[in-house]
């Protein structure tokens, strides 16, 4: 009951106050600047890998509730590979920028951890209590615009180690170290020891 009272608190001094996302962002802005972030197009190209993910998930649920729509899923999924990020010449799909940044790790953001909104996109769905359906909502802008600073980080922190290689290297294994670099300048708020998730976020809120 403690912890469920004090993810409610939580929340309510995060998520939904925008001098909570105002600050997030410029400090988030300034700490890519920390590890050479200084591209603005990097942004862009954040945003559009998120918008392309999002019109994917769009149709698969559409699909799941009209199946008519199977073609139009199909061909959404289809652009989104068709188009996506170069990362040390060579242009990367939508579709995997977005699962390295989750396999790298690079992907842990404040709401997800500390306020632990697990919903799937289905399940969001399927809520019919305008109250969770409004928590949700609120919970996917925080976790978005978290995404988008942390997916910038991401794509040129790969797209980096990519180039300055002097050996031969695979995206996937360039991912990794960019989740690496997202983790220690953008921090991983899931990254704590038991001590500290047990005890200290209890009693230091």
């Amino acid at each position: 009951l403690y912890d469920k009272a004090l993810n409610q608190w939580k929340f309510y001094n995060t998520a939904v106050m925008p001098g909570f996302h105002i600050r997030n962002t410029m400090s988030d802005v300034i700490m890519n600047a920390a590890d050479g972030v200084w591209n603005p197009q990097r942004y862009g190209q954040a945003a559009k890998v998120m918008a392309d993910r999002k019109a994917v998930v769009d149709r698969q649920l559409a699909q799941m509730l009209d199946p008519d729509a199977t073609v139009t899923a199909f061909d959404t999924a289809r652009k989104s590979r068709a188009t996506g990020v170069k990362l040390g010449g060579k242009t990367i799909s939508s579709d995997e920028v977005w699962d390295l940044y989750g396999k790298s790790g690079a992907k842990s953001g404040l709401i997800t951890s500390e306020v632990q909104r697990s919903l799937t996109d289905f399940q969001k769905k399927g809520l019919a209590d305008r109250y969770k359906k409004g928590q949700a909502l609120i919970g996917d802008v925080a976790d978005n615009r978290e995404d988008w600073i942390r997916m910038a980080h991401f794509i040129d922190a790969t797209d980096s180690i990519l180039k300055k290689s002097k050996k031969p290297m695979s995206v996937e294994a360039a991912a990794m170290e960019a989740g690496q670099r997202v983790r220690k300048y953008n921090i991983d708020y899931g990254n704590l020891s038991t001590f500290e998730r047990n005890v200290m976020k209890r009693i230091v809120p």
